[in-house]
């Protein structure tokens, strides 16, 4: 459990800037975006304090505040019904296959993270197509 929370906490501390400004683009374009994480309490607490780019998201789902973690499908229609979108309207990515797997399975278009470039062509396709 230590090492899992090293593991995220570093995570969490390294901005992908480049994926938050695509983050950025998806919401000027209209579309609503969140954070579904399975952040431990503590860093989240850091989180919310220093980084105040969080309050551009208008949905934020921690698994530390529901005592529901991914994969489990609750979390995922906690998310679903804050952003007010039917699973099948959803785009969602995640740098774990068994996240993305368990999105799949509640009828999310799901993708496994693997680089910013590779989400943007999956969400220009997706709003260009919409």
């Amino acid at each position: 459990v230590e090492r899992i929370a090293g593991m995220e906490t570093r995570m969490w501390l390294r901005i992908n800037q480049e994926a938050l400004a695509l983050a950025r683009e998806i919401k000027a374009r209209g579309v609503r975006i969140a954070i579904l994480s399975n952040m431990p309490r503590d860093l989240l607490a850091y989180v919310r304090r220093e980084f105040r780019w969080l309050d551009e998201f208008e949905i934020k789902t921690w698994s530390c505040e529901l005592g529901i973690v991914k994969p489990d499908a609750e979390i995922y229609r906690v998310c679903l019904k804050a952003l007010g979108c039917q699973p099948l309207r959803t785009l969602f990515f995640d740098d774990r296959l068994n996240n993305v797997e368990a999105a799949r399975n509640l009828g999310m278009e799901a993708h496994l993270f693997q680089s910013v470039e590779q989400a943007r062509a999956i969400v220009s396709a997706g709003l260009n197509g919409a």
